[in-house]
């Protein structure tokens, strides 16, 4: 499991069952090298919440609290992921649940502070004394093991993924050329290069960041200004009513959200390496917003091509139905404004279950290119976007097309075209600001 000993994360991911009451990961020494380690035990519980002891100093190192945002660590009969890591370099130790990133750690404990000593080489003799330390004890803890397992999985479905690397720093949402990576972005980490991520996310953003890649072509300056008026006073005004009804339709008879809906306009064709097909020039309503969903574990890459929106990410679809259900709505673990010119990502590790939302309140469309490619390594290609519905539900979603490009921008150009010619009667854009 891990490099070089004592460094590495695992997450295990399985349904816990009716009678489960608490769950067990403990983390040992390679079987030869027994005795010459302090092994390691994560408890998680409800009642004792989760926490982390050293057998060997019988030390309790690390807890939280039995609350997991609103909701109790263990859940039975639902899909749970839990997750450790070990960073020797930094000694660190952590763990928590959904995806492996900092911002959903639960608990962690720190064996080294940065001393306050002004002497550097002071500082760095502590340093070196406290790794020496960590490494005498848990560096070389090599395996790890779940307790019971068939006690605490209710239909026996077991996934679990392994890595030599530890969690350190989640990597942040917005890209940027390489050319364009500041010492500042470096040193806060406000942005990423591309090369930080998969090939595949590489793949896409080469075809999409590029400066040629706007809303106003050539041959059509004025396109966003028709799309706001389109949204507002034509076609895609009665588009997006007629998907009031039908865009995320769940076969109940309740009241749907009319802002809970947008445009897809799809460029090129489905290659099937993408759910759906990989570019969508997604157009979004003042004011309206996605289901919470997921990507099918793809990767993406979403440019802001006019307006902006509001990101909001979640931990699994699962958590969202659990949270939705006890307290009557779903906390995003963070989120971020994406702008005109910014771009984002998200693949299978990080990113993955979001909302997005226009909140310009001024009648602004936001219209952004997102286009997707899956792991080389996924050989299931699911094809769908799960998403949770309006009466909780988790339903797959098809990624379908309004209009193909060529058509969506030759009838736009048509309708601009008589609005400007005075053809059709002119909106009383006050009016329509007051309403």
């Amino acid at each position: 499991m891990f490099r070089g000993g004592g460094a590495g994360r695992n997450r295990d991911q399985f349904v816990v069952g009716d009678d489960a009451t608490e769950v067990r990961f403990r983390f040992d020494p390679a079987a030869n090298e027994e005795g010459s380690a302090h092994p390691i035990l994560h408890t998680i519980s409800n009642e004792r919440g989760w926490v982390v002891e050293d057998l060997t100093a019988n030390e309790v190192l690390a807890t939280a609290p039995p609350n997991n945002r609103g909701l109790p660590l263990l859940n039975t009969g639902r899909n749970e992921t839990f997750w450790m890591s070990f960073d020797k370099e930094n000694m660190i130790l952590r763990g928590g649940t959904e995806y492996m990133i900092t911002a959903l750690q639960l608990v962690s404990k720190k064996f080294y502070n940065i001393s306050d000593n002004r002497d550097p080489f002071k500082r760095e003799e502590e340093r070196e004394n406290a790794l020496g330390n960590y490494r005498q004890k848990y560096g070389k803890l090599s395996r790890y093991s779940l307790y019971k397992p068939k006690s605490v999985m209710k239909n026996g479905k077991y996934e679990k993924f392994l890595s030599k690397y530890p969690i350190y720093k989640d990597l942040p949402p917005i890209l940027k050329a390489h050319e364009d990576i500041t010492l500042e972005d470096l040193d806060e980490g406000t942005a990423i290069s591309i090369k930080e991520l998969s090939p595949e996310c590489q793949r896409l953003y080469e075809n999409v960041a590029g400066a040629n890649i706007n809303i106003n072509p050539p041959d059509f300056p004025d396109f966003a200004q028709a799309i706001d008026y389109s949204i507002n006073h034509g076609f895609c005004k009665d588009r997006l009513q007629k998907k009031v009804e039908k865009e995320f339709k769940t076969g109940s008879n309740k009241v749907y959200d009319a802002n809970e809906t947008y445009l897809r306009i799809t460029l090129g064709s489905n290659v099937g390496d993408s759910p759906g097909i990989p570019y969508v020039m997604e157009i979004w309503p003042a004011g309206c917003y996605s289901p919470i969903h997921d990507h099918s574990q793809a990767n993406a890459i979403i440019k802001a091509l006019h307006g902006s929106l509001t990101t909001r990410w979640f931990g699994s679809l699962d958590r969202v139905q659990q949270q939705k259900d006890k307290m009557c709505g779903a906390k995003p673990y963070d989120q971020a404004i994406v702008a005109k010119g910014d771009v984002t990502w998200l693949d299978s590790r990080q990113f993955q279950t979001h909302q997005l939302f226009n909140h310009n309140i001024d009648g602004t469309a936001c219209i952004t290119i997102q286009c997707y490619m899956y792991d080389d390594r996924d050989n299931s290609h699911y094809e769908n976007f799960d998403y949770v519905g309006d009466d909780n539900q988790i339903y797959p979603f098809v990624p379908n097309s309004d209009w193909d490009y060529g058509c969506f921008k030759t009838k736009l150009k048509d309708e601009f075209s008589k609005y400007k010619e005075g053809t059709v009667q002119k909106p009383d854009f006050k009016k329509v600001k007051d309403e």
